[in-house]
């Protein structure tokens, strides 16, 4: 007997016997062997949920509660550490270094003496500058002063003589000047033509007798003083007296005798015509006298003497007083000059701090360039570039997190304390402005130079709802944001959220969630793909878009 299937109006199959009982039991047996087959896949797959074709429970998938927290944004940057104040001293004058007082890693205090210069020539300036000063001064004085009866008949007296020699030159010369000067000039004449003409036979013979003379006179009292030569007081004997004179005689006499017998030489020619055109010239002054030139520097002195007069009788002018008060001052501030070099030639400390370098030996000479080094290392910072994007959601005192490179595990906290107005030159296209960010602890090892990777907090949402970035997901066709959330039965269901704030992995969200509530982790698209052999079970998770990289701001497009 035979079965026919047919489909019954509910959609459930019908049998019919058509056959005989072999064929019955045929068909009994199939659908056991189905029902095994059946029943074994069953069980596979309550063995292997996650092989499912359906959507799988809350039972096959991680979850995270939803928790309150703190959610920080910030931006990082990079820069190395420097000291509160550096500068590099150098003298305000040139000179020679003539000591230096400090060594690489000193510590000074503002004020201290850190090298000096030679001050010799300085010192000398400021000597005379104080002169000058005190010759003002009493100038300034004299020029206050009335006059005494004294300087005024002095005056008076020059100013007579001043006009008695102008008027003897108006009367010329007398004939007694005129004749003296003519006897000078016959008598320079005549010395000129004996000294041509030479000594007489008479004159050669009474110039050898006179030296013969002398001559036995000397050999006399040198054999008297042999004689008592041997006395401690010899010196002061008559004999010695006699020789010396004896001496001087001979010589005189020998040079007499020479001029008598030999020619005049080119210089006693020379000078025997000096003289004649001297007193030619003397006399000439006489005739013409006076000229023109001598009367008008005798006018000249009469009227410098009668102007002392007047000066005198007048007294003291508003124009002299202006006059000596103004040569006052420019003493003054000349002094003032001098001294203040002389206080440069000594370089101090302009701040408490250490000294990093000594460019300078003594001896060397200078030409204003920095010789020493100095750095306050009492509080050090850094100063990073930040983007103009980001300068907006940066405040001073905002806190930061300074790591160094050197040392990764001690971070140390600082605080923004400035920032600059204006952005950094340079030929990058992109605009920056200098963050400066100070240590609030100092660390004995932190050393200047050392890089350091600044972490500024610019934002803080406490006790608000914060979830993991994984479980979050972005509909691809809508752009909504949303998460898997479990309802009481354990059902997840897709739930709109509103981002706020990022840090790291967390994000906090502003609206559609609250604490305690239950979230789907959703598995990678990798994952879904090999446990199902698609893609992922609510699409892979993607972050939102439209945030700029480091703000932490997470919230959705519009």
């Amino acid at each position: 007997m035979a079965f026919l299937a047919a489909q019954l109006p509910n959609g459930q199959p019908e049998f019919r016997r058509t056959e005989t009982g072999t064929m019955k039991r045929a068909i009994v047996i199939a659908i056991v062997v189905l029902v095994l087959i059946a029943g074994g896949l069953v069980g596979f797959r309550m063995i292997s949920p996650r092989q499912q074709a359906g959507p799988p429970g809350a039972a096959d998938l991680e979850t995270v509660t939803v928790e309150l927290g703190t959610i920080i944004s910030s931006i990082k940057a990079t820069g190395s550490l420097e000291p509160r104040e550096d500068a590099s001293l150098s003298f305000e004058i040139n000179g020679t270094v003539a000591e230096v007082m400090v060594e690489r890693g000193d510590v000074v205090q503002a004020g201290d003496e850190l090298a000096q210069l030679d001050t010799s020539d300085l010192e000398l300036a400021v000597s005379q500058a104080r002169i000058d000063l005190e010759k003002a001064e009493t100038q300034l004085v004299q020029a206050r002063e009335e006059a005494d009866e004294d300087d005024i008949t002095s005056a008076q007296a020059a100013l007579g003589s001043a006009q008695a020699s102008y008027q003897d030159l108006l009367e010329g010369s007398s004939e007694d000047d005129i004749a003296s000067a003519q006897a000078a000039l016959d008598s320079a004449q005549a010395s000129y033509q004996a000294l041509l003409e030479g000594s007489s036979e008479e004159e050669v013979t009474v110039a050898a007798a006179n030296l013969r003379t002398a001559e036995i006179d000397l050999k006399q009292a040198q054999r008297d003083y042999d004689k008592v030569a041997y006395a401690d007081t010899v010196g002061e004997s008559p004999q010695a007296a006699a020789l010396e004179q004896a001496t001087i005689a001979y010589e005189s006499a020998l040079a007499s005798y020479r001029l008598a017998v030999e020619d005049p030489g080119d210089e006693e020619l020379r000078a025997a015509e000096a003289q004649i055109a001297q007193a030619q010239a003397t006399l000439n002054d006489l005739i013409d006298s006076p000229s023109a030139e001598e009367l008008r520097a005798a006018e000249a002195q009469i009227a410098q003497a009668q102007a002392t007069l007047n000066n005198l009788l007048e007294g003291p002018s508003e124009e002299d007083i202006a006059l000596a008060q103004a040569n006052v001052e420019a003493a003054r501030l000349s002094l003032q000059r001098a001294e203040n070099d002389l206080e440069r030639a000594t370089l101090v400390a302009r701040f408490n701090g250490t000294v990093t370098a000594v460019n300078v030996g003594v001896g060397e000479r200078l030409e204003l360039a920095g010789i020493i080094d100095l750095a306050d290392l009492t509080e050090l910072h850094i100063d990073v570039p930040v983007d103009e994007i980001d300068l907006l959601a940066v405040q001073v005192g905002q806190r930061a997190t300074v790591v160094l490179d050197a040392m990764p595990n001690a971070p140390i906290p600082g605080q923004v304390t400035a920032i600059a107005p204006a952005p950094i030159a340079d030929d990058s296209s992109v605009t920056t402005y200098e963050v400066t960010i100070t240590l609030e602890e100092q660390n004995p090892e932190a050393v200047v130079g050392m890089t350091a990777n600044v972490d500024v907090e610019t934002e803080r949402h406490e006790d608000v709802v914060v979830i993991p970035a994984e479980v979050i997901q972005v509909d691809e066709t809508t752009g909504q944001v949303y998460v898997l959330k479990l309802s009481a039965g354990g059902r997840p269901a897709k739930t709109e959220v509103t981002l706020g704030l990022r840090d790291g992995s967390t994000i906090e969200v502003l609206d559609g969630l609250e604490a305690g509530d239950r979230l789907l982790v959703p598995l990678s698209e990798e994952t879904m793909a090999e446990e199902s052999g698609g893609g992922g079970l609510f699409g892979g998770m993607r972050p939102p878009s439209g945030g700029h990289p480091g703000s932490g701001d997470m919230r959705p497009p519009q």
